[in-house]
């Protein structure tokens, strides 16, 4: 597998468009599939965090050729969102934990090889994953309002200007 610094930024914004289509799908289907309505209400604040990054990148997909995600790769979010919305939550919080600190950092690798007309898109996506890092850390330490960084974030993201790429 090539180094982050090797791969291309069409690369990089492939893997990170279809990681927020993959989270869509996966929060969708753990919140089908719970039985608790807290986590159910988390999932889906959780979903729409995603489908707002993918509304941000949507037009750098575009410009670059981007294609969406495959059937097969979103069979596997599926898979994951069932063990999300059916095993042991914290248990399952404590994976995700990992997962997005590996994101935070594939995602970085990005942004010094976007042009500079994608580059602050680029650093959402990096930020939106260290929210959902707060988020976890939060819900793991059983503080209150755990998802106020996320629904704060998601008001900032309706305070980017369109797309002039």
């Amino acid at each position: 597998m090539a180094h982050n610094t090797e791969k291309s930024y069409q690369d990089h914004l492939c893997d990170i468009y279809h990681g927020e289509e993959f989270g869509v799908v996966m929060f969708q289907t753990a919140a089908d599939i719970t039985k608790d309505k807290q986590v159910k209400e988390k999932l889906l604040v959780l979903k729409r965090l995603e489908e707002e990054v993918i509304r941000l990148l949507t037009p750098l997909a575009e410009k670059h050729g981007i294609a969406k995600a495959s059937g097969s790769y979103l069979s596997r979010a599926k898979q994951t969102g069932q063990a999300l919305g059916t095993n042991d939550w914290k248990k399952e919080l404590k994976k995700m934990a990992k997962l997005v600190d590996g994101c935070i950092a594939d995602y970085a690798a990005a942004v010094p090889l976007a042009p500079p007309e994608d580059q602050e898109r680029i650093r959402f996506a990096v930020a939106h994953e260290g929210v959902i890092g707060q988020f976890i850390a939060k819900e793991l330490a059983g503080q209150d309002e755990p998802l106020s960084p996320v629904t704060d974030f998601i008001a900032a993201l309706h305070n980017i200007p369109p797309y002039s790429g």
